[in-house]
């Protein structure tokens, strides 16, 4: 029996030819759509999920409606401890590079924890309820709210240093564009649009509209376009060049989270199940079952064989498939 090997493009290179390379790669990101563990960890709801970047072992945080944040180890199938200090229930959280955290809830709070000691290190205070953050370069993050509004912290001077206004709803999801454009972000709103910013200059670079409800959920493509997830029932694939939608993806019930595997295939969480998606067949080609209620999110699994993908839902639980 062949042992899986995890294989790199460096040392791939040096004797196997380009196609070869990108078979052998997608193979290894394959997601079979099997649930390998699951995790019932009877603090309410799970509201967000994030993937630590920790290549000795697979770390997940999950945040939840009894206000607090979780850390669960897959190797040893435990909760290793419990971030408490948000008053109300936590919609959001993203690992810095320096491998702290940052969270935010409805108790209006954005936080910063150190993981290691399980302790919040400081706070910043919004006005408005916290649905989404995100990391950006620079020691900055970026926040959306309930007041419609993105806003752009320092997290070194501990200052809102922009506040992008233009979305007429609450804001509910928003992405950074990859390493080679990190200066623009991608917010997807109730208002039924999306918009791309530029986090230099503040301004509205472009609208996307063509959702007919709540846009629930976004994020970026391996080739630049970005793809939506909507109330709607429906997935829009933009290119937020032409801000056009070349794609139409019909999923008949409302899309409440989507990500995206390292082949370029969709994964959207919607009602109790999860759904991958082929976008150039436009089909969907597995439908992952499990869960008994409504999915909040959803994560890629990176450079991990034995797993994929992480979700979380409404029934309390986390999944781990692979």
């Amino acid at each position: 029996m062949f042992a899986r090997t995890k294989l790199t493009n460096k040392c791939l290179n040096e004797f196997i030819p380009d196609a070869i390379i990108k078979l052998i790669l997608e193979y290894n990101h394959h997601l079979v759509g099997t649930c390998e563990l699951t995790s019932k960890l009877d603090s309410g709801w799970v509201t967000c999920c994030t993937v630590l970047s920790d290549r000795n072992e697979c770390r997940i945080i999950s945040g939840h409606t009894d206000n607090t944040l979780k850390i669960w180890n897959t190797a040893t199938e435990k909760c290793e401890r419990s971030l408490i200090g948000h008053k109300k229930c936590v919609k959001c959280c993203a690992e810095l590079p320096d491998g702290r955290l940052i969270s935010g809830s409805d108790d209006k709070t954005l936080k910063v924890w150190n993981i290691t000691t399980g302790r919040c290190e400081f706070t910043l205070v919004h006005l408005d309820e916290i649905l989404c953050c995100n990391v950006l370069s620079n020691s900055r993050v970026v926040t959306g709210t309930t007041g419609n509004e993105l806003k752009i912290w320092n997290l070194k001077t501990k200052n809102c240093e922009l506040t992008l206004t233009g979305h007429t709803n609450w804001i509910r999801c928003v992405i950074c564009m990859p390493d080679y454009n990190r200066n623009q972000i991608v917010s997807a709103s109730d208002d039924k649009t999306l918009r791309v910013w530029n986090v230099i200059t503040g301004k509205c670079e472009s609208i996307l509209k063509g959702h007919s409800n709540w846009v629930r959920c976004c994020a970026y493509l391996n080739d630049n376009r970005v793809v939506s997830g909507s109330s709607d029932g429906t997935l829009k694939i933009w290119n937020i060049k032409t801000g056009k939608c070349e794609i139409t993806l019909n999923n008949d019930v409302s899309v409440t989270c989507c990500t995206v595997l390292p082949d370029n295939r969709i994964v959207c969480g919607s009602n109790n199940t999860l759904k991958i998606w082929n976008i150039k067949t436009k089909k969907c080609e597995k439908v992952l079952t499990g869960h008994k209620r409504t999915l909040n999110c959803c994560s890629v699994i990176p450079d991990s064989y034995k797993y994929q993908l992480v979700s979380g839902s409404e029934d309390t639980t986390l999944k781990i498939w692979s």
